[in-house]
């Protein structure tokens, strides 16, 4: 069994291939909401690529930013994320209630804006 890797945004910043095939739509209750091959459209396509996600249960002592990568309807986490503010993990996880899926919360607004200001993928004013 492979473990997950510790990494840090900027490493994930240097990886075109990550960088391409992230998902900002994708959310744990989007990833496993039913899906059939037999629906009559590519249903792989509708979650395939890299997804953001934080993983919380009550009586951990923190929650955590998970990189889950997703292909042909299958789906791995990959990485834990080390140098994310505290506080915007904390408020995703407040603003999930009742969004989460077994632990899995979305990131939020303000968690997604840090993100693509720390990748690079938006202007970095203030």
């Amino acid at each position: 069994m492979q473990e997950v890797l510790e990494i840090d945004i900027q490493r994930l910043k240097r990886h075109p291939v990550f960088l391409k095939h992230l998902r900002w739509d994708v959310t744990p209750k989007v990833l496993f909401r039913p899906r059939y091959p037999g629906q009559g459209k590519d249903v792989a396509q509708e979650t395939q690529g890299f997804m953001f996600y934080v993983e919380y249960a009550p009586g951990c002592p923190k929650p955590t930013l998970m990189v889950m990568k997703t292909y042909q309807l299958r789906s791995k986490t990959i990485a834990e994320v080390q140098d994310v503010p505290q506080e915007l993990l904390w408020q995703a996880v407040k603003e999930g209630q009742g969004q989460d899926v077994a632990g899995m919360y979305p990131i939020g607004k303000a968690l997604e804006a840090w993100l693509k200001r720390s990748l690079g993928l938006t202007e970095t004013s203030p």
